[in-house]
């Protein structure tokens, strides 16, 4: 019997010295990954302002904004390559959410921030109001899966970016076959 424990708890610190291996080459191989395809999003990827305050009249009409700056004051730029909801509810018929976004930013770095999202259906006006408030977050997302879902992301908005330019190339080559199909006496 201490035998066998013996050589159960033997094979059990071998298992836990290949796991230990296993998360260290795994790290090694994410963080290589995620560099790579930074480096590709960063020449691939429009950047947008990234607002610390947020406010719309309705889905389309933005009425008030305040934006993030660096530390030299210029506006913070980044594109949102993770977000998850970690809370929710409706308050006195307003709806709320909190989110943890992952942004990558200009310069090639990734920022967390906590944002929450409000959401009012005003009968008066007939229309959605929507705010949201984002600051940057005191504790980072963290996962055993977070790079692995942040170069997914990434991946994702690189072929968004390519469809999208090509259906730009497109309509523009219409245009100008359009234009140069027009006869001028």
């Amino acid at each position: 019997m201490t035998i066998e424990a013996k050589e159960l708890v033997q094979k059990i610190q071998q298992a836990n010295e290949e796991v230990v291996f296993l998360k260290r080459q795994i790290s090694e191989v994410e963080h290589e990954k995620l560099y790579q395809i930074v480096q590709y999003a960063l020449k691939g990827l429009e950047f947008e302002e990234i607002h610390k305050s947020l406010a719309y009249y309705d889905e389309h009409s933005q009425t008030d904004s305040e934006l993030f700056e660096d530390e030299h004051g210029n506006v913070l730029k980044g594109v949102k390559v993770l977000d998850f909801i970690e809370d929710g509810d409706v308050v006195d018929e307003i709806d709320w959410e909190l989110c943890k976004e992952v942004f990558l930013i200009s310069d090639g770095s990734l920022k967390t921030f906590d944002t929450i999202y409000l959401k009012k259906e005003c009968f008066e006006c007939d229309v959605i109001h929507l705010h949201l408030e984002r600051q940057e977050a005191s504790v980072d997302y963290e996962s055993e899966y977070k790079f692995e879902k942040i170069i997914n992301n990434i991946v994702d908005k690189l072929k968004s970016a390519y469809e999208s330019s090509i259906r730009r190339k497109s309509r523009l080559s219409e245009r100008l076959d359009k234009l140069q199909e027009i006869r001028v006496s």
